[in-house]
């Protein structure tokens, strides 16, 4: 567990700064060619394939079942259907994880609307990657202030969900700006946080169906609101667009993590669950 939290960790918060250096450096080369930033990702892709191929091995295991949709789709309506402790905390994270897909888009979106350009919202992009390495750095060490894990995750919830409401109040685009990265900064504590606690609840024998489950529920948010935020936008502004997919996540997400919560909220069981 300690080697994951680390790992997890690590890996969330460099990813997130070499996203941060790598748009200004595809955005100065499609500015000289086009075909340029296509041409990079197709080598660094190629390099990342190789790595993989050359230095990556697992142990053998057995022929999945799962890779028969019908099975895949049965074992999952089981999973969260008899798995009374790790469902809340299995939707609250597929929810969590299928909505903040979308945040980027409608954060560009309002900050065009408030006067931005595409140029310094391009700049913006790479503070926004910065934050969010940055408090992926103290997840560990918050996390461990707390007894129940869910209590973390209920602070950084509602501190980030206050700010990303108070973004689609902002009529200043400045303002705009301090918020979207102090939301990102608290971003960056929850979403590895969300993972390490995940992980440190469901036993090794449901691990793969349960982060199958969680990117399932990840999926349909994305089928789901996806359009509907679109035209949201396109109808009624970036501002009011955002308050609503605010108002979606505080009750999705707010209401399967306090569930969540209350499942483990006895002393003393918050531990591996069958």
């Amino acid at each position: 567990n300690k080697n994951y939290r680390r790992q997890e960790r690590i890996m969330h918060s460099w990813s997130q700064y070499a996203m941060m250096i790598g748009l200004p450096i595809a955005g100065g080369l499609y500015l000289l060619d086009p075909i340029w930033p296509f041409a990079l990702n197709i080598m660094t892709s190629a390099l990342a394939i190789g790595v993989v191929i050359f230095f990556y091995s697992e142990a053998p295991r057995e022929k999945s079942e799962h890779k028969r949709i019908g099975v895949f789709l049965k074992n999952t309506v089981s999973f969260l259907r008899k798995t009374h402790r790790l469902r809340w905390m299995t939707l609250f994270s597929g929810v969590m994880s299928g909505l903040f897909y979308m945040q980027i888009f409608i954060f560009q979106a309002t900050f065009l609307e408030l006067g931005g350009s595409v140029a310094m919202f391009s700049v913006l992009i790479s503070a926004i990657y910065f934050m969010r390495g940055l408090g992926a750095h103290w997840t560990e060490a918050f996390l461990r202030r707390f007894e129940r894990p869910t209590i973390g995750l209920i602070c950084l919830f509602g501190v980030g969900m206050s700010i990303m409401l108070a973004s689609g109040l902002a009529r200043e685009i400045w303002l705009f700006v301090l918020l979207i990265l102090g939301f990102m900064l608290v971003r960056g504590l929850l979403s590895p946080a969300i993972k390490i606690t995940y992980n440190d609840i469901i036993t090794s024998d449901k691990r793969a169906t349960g982060f199958k489950t969680i990117e399932l529920i990840s999926r349909i948010c994305l089928i789901l609101f996806h359009t509907c935020i679109a035209v949201g936008i396109e109808h009624y502004g970036a501002s009011t667009a955002l308050l609503v997919l605010s108002g979606i996540i505080l009750v999705l997400g707010g209401g399967f993590l306090w569930l969540s919560d209350q499942a483990f909220r006895v002393k003393g069981n918050f531990s591996r669950q069958q």
